[in-house]
């Protein structure tokens, strides 16, 4: 009586005086009645009234005792329990979350009305003492960190039509998988959701589901069935089974249809750092063969490949901003990863809309650079291809599929590292040995004016792909594919990305953007790129044409999709903000567009920053007997076919320049020319010199004489 009591204040108190802050109806089952299934219950067991004296009486999670449990029992087929809650006034219980662990099934009913059931049967059926689970389940509260329990969402019309003012009874029956199964357990808690602000996405009373029946789709749809564990983050690599029903554009899909696209094995891993904790988590899979090889195959018309992501927006509440983003920058001619959206079942239940997205990596249909094989360890052939990913977790390199050997790893590392030193020093706008020698101007252009005008808080930063070719290719650095903007256009407060005014480049500096930008003929064709698709791809009207297009051909999917995440009014701690109703959600979106691009209309063109006095690295201040020379300074260094010499003459000179090995035995030499007094780059290339790599000497001569004696280094 005292527990009864108990819950009955705590209700007063959470419903009537402190009306706005969500409560538990109960908590860990609370305190309980139970009756073991070896025969049926009596046919009114779930009745408000019914007798249940002569039931057993439990407390907390209850099972077999494998270490979890406050109330053991012996094995069994199912098992019956009554908890008893108390309302005070339902005006203010108007939705909540049935958060349940169970093994292996269950149908639960609030005061005999059926809420909610997994695993066993059809609604309405109900299933005798002996009935299975049609589908295994394990328990997930035993299990490792951030394998969280996934609740139910109970809505107002059900809340509104059963929930009563007072006393109420939460009748459960659990199903085991087999006769005196292994193991079965339940735990449930039902949490009040009615009037929350603030949505925590990290808190275990918001991991919530609404439970969707898919009867068709103009999407594919795209079928995954695990074994009882499901998807979960302790486990690396999970081998699934998957089918995709694609009956083309135009056709309606059906979960009961041919498996006509794929029908295979896969597996499959949860992915994502801060976006693993949503309830609506994203995946990276490969398709395989039965004997576990990778097995290319082609999804949804998408080119054959086996690595995939299957991404569902949950922080992007327009479910739009990758494709956006992805559509862009194919529009500027570059490869981004291809998408198809589709609608997802994982273990016979519906989870929402996703888009199927190509993984970023090395392949003719993908990133089209070089496979690096272990073989292409030393000269030319270490130099491509590789692909390079900033993240969170530090960097990543593609090599093609292979193990990468530390010839490889420390070369593309190296030849990202050198970059900031290209671009911070004398002698970085030179056209042969500067930045742009090492870095495609017009691939940085198109990736700044993507992410200026999505204003993405990790741009720059995170998520950002960068790939190189060899050298006899092309071995400058190019920047893309583009990757995870469902933060961007105004998305998340993060690093200012919420604000429609700044540069995010001034604020996200590990690319050294600004730098960049000291380089007055990259801001004229950044500036003259940019009023160019103003008046094309990017005007207002183009940019709101394609929005639209997305929207509209997302609809009903989009609609499903928020049905079973009821979260569109809440603020979901990454954006910062809260609106209404999907539409709203566009608008917002659409004026922040329209604000931000007005915005860098009337900025772009005045981007400046000064040339500084660098100092000379590898350098000399030399005053000789004659008071010959200032300074004399040999870059790069080291140098692969080229060098050049900037010299600052005080009077004029007779100048030679001599390659020396390190037995100053002489190698190279140029002609002795006339340089007059004041400052001078002197080019000189070493194409068919045939110098190996190693050290030498570059030996600087006036009229015969050393004025200057630097080692250099061969690459």
């Amino acid at each position: 009586m005292k527990r009864i009591i108990h819950f009955f204040l705590f209700g007063l108190i959470a419903c009537s005086i402190y009306s706005q802050v969500p409560y538990y109806f109960y908590i860990n089952n609370g305190n309980y009645k139970y009756f073991i299934g070896d025969t049926e219950p009596p046919s009114n067991w779930r009745n408000i009234d019914f007798d249940d004296s002569g039931w057993t009486d439990g407390y907390h999670r209850i099972g077999y005792g494998d270490g979890d449990d406050s109330t053991i029992i012996k094995p069994c087929i199912s098992l019956y329990i009554r908890i008893e809650f108390y309302v005070s006034d339902t005006d203010y219980c108007k939705e909540a979350n049935f958060m349940v662990d169970y093994d292996d099934a269950f149908v639960a009913y609030l005061n005999n009305v059926e809420m909610i059931r997994s695993n066993i049967g059809i609604i309405g059926d109900t299933p005798t003492f002996d009935k299975l689970a049609y589908r295994s389940h394990e328990a997930v509260d035993y299990r490792p960190l951030r394998s969280t329990v996934n609740g139910f969402y109970i809505d107002s019309l059900f809340l509104s039509s059963n929930l009563k003012a007072g006393k109420n009874i939460l009748a459960v029956q659990i199903h085991n998988d087999s006769i005196n199964g292994s193991d079965l357990t339940f735990n449930s808690s039902l949490f009040n959701l009615t009037n929350i602000e603030y949505f925590n996405f990290y808190g275990s009373q918001y991991r919530y589901k609404r439970k969707i029946k898919l009867d068709s789709s103009k999407h594919p749809i795209l079928i995954i069935n695990t074994d009882e564990y499901g998807l979960e983050l302790g486990r690396d690599r999970i081998p699934v089974k998957m089918a995709v029903i694609n009956n083309g554009e135009g056709r309606i899909n059906k979960p009961d249809d041919i498996f006509n696209d794929y029908y295979g094995f896969a597996n499959i891993k949860v992915r994502g750092q801060s976006s693993r904790d949503f309830i609506k988590r994203s995946f990276n899979f490969e398709t395989q063969d039965a004997f576990g090889n990778n097995n290319n195959v082609s999804l949804m018309e998408l080119p054959a490949e086996n690595d995939w992501v299957l991404f569902g927006p949950f922080a992007d509440k327009s479910q739009i901003r990758n494709e956006l983003m992805f559509t862009l920058g194919r529009k500027l001619g570059h490869y981004e990863p291809r998408t198809k959206f589709c609608e997802v079942i994982i273990n016979d239940e519906y989870v929402g809309l996703y888009s199927l997205t190509e993984e970023i990596k090395i392949d003719e249909n993908r990133v089209n650079i070089t496979n690096l094989d272990p073989d292409d360890d030393y000269g030319i052939d270490v130099t491509g291809g590789y692909i390079y990913k900033f993240d969170k977790s530090g960097s990543y390199v593609d090599p093609g599929g292979v193990n990468i050997t530390d010839n490889q790893k420390n070369y593309i590392k190296s030849f990202i590292n050198n970059i900031p030193k290209k671009i911070n020093n004398a002698g970085f706008l030179d056209p042969d040995t500067g930045y742009t020698a090492y870095i495609d101007t017009a691939s940085i252009i198109d990736y700044i004016i993507l992410n200026e005008l999505s204003k993405n808080c990790d741009a720059y930063l995170y998520s950002t792909y960068m790939y190189k070719d060899r050298d006899d290719i092309d071995g400058r650095l190019k920047y893309g594919p583009l990757w995870d903007y469902d933060l961007g256009f105004g998305n998340a407060t993060f690093q200012d990305g919420h604000l429609t005014h700044g540069w995010q480049f001034e604020i996200n500096t590990r690319l050294h953007i600004t730098n960049m930008l000291r380089d007055p003929e990259l801001v004229k064709h950044l500036s003259r790129k940019w009023h160019k698709l103003r008046n094309g791809m990017l005007h207002n009207d183009s940019l709101n044409y394609l929005i639209d297009s997305i929207i509209n051909y997302i609809h009903e999917a989009r609609v499903r999709n928020y049905e079973t995440y009821p979260i569109i009014q809440y603020n979901l701690f990454f954006p910062g903000y809260s609106v209404s109703s999907y539409e709203e959600e566009i608008i917002r979106m659409k004026n922040w567009i329209f604000t931000r691009t007005q915005w860098i209309d009337n900025n772009i063109d005045n981007i400046y920053y000064p040339i500084p006095d660098f100092p000379k690295e590898n350098t000399i201040e030399y005053i000789d007997f004659n008071n010959i020379a200032r300074i004399i300074e040999v870059y790069p260094n080291p140098f692969n076919t080229s060098i050049k010499v900037y010299i600052d003459l005080q009077k004029n000179a007779n100048i030679q320049i001599k390659i020396l090995d390190i037995l100053g035995r002489e190698l190279f030499s140029t002609e002795i020319i006339k340089y007059s007094n004041g400052k001078h780059i002197i080019p000189i290339s070493f194409y068919n010199a045939h110098i190996n790599k190693g050290i030498y000497f570059i030996n600087v001569i006036n009229n015969n004489k050393s004025i200057h004696l630097q080692k250099v280094v061969k690459l």
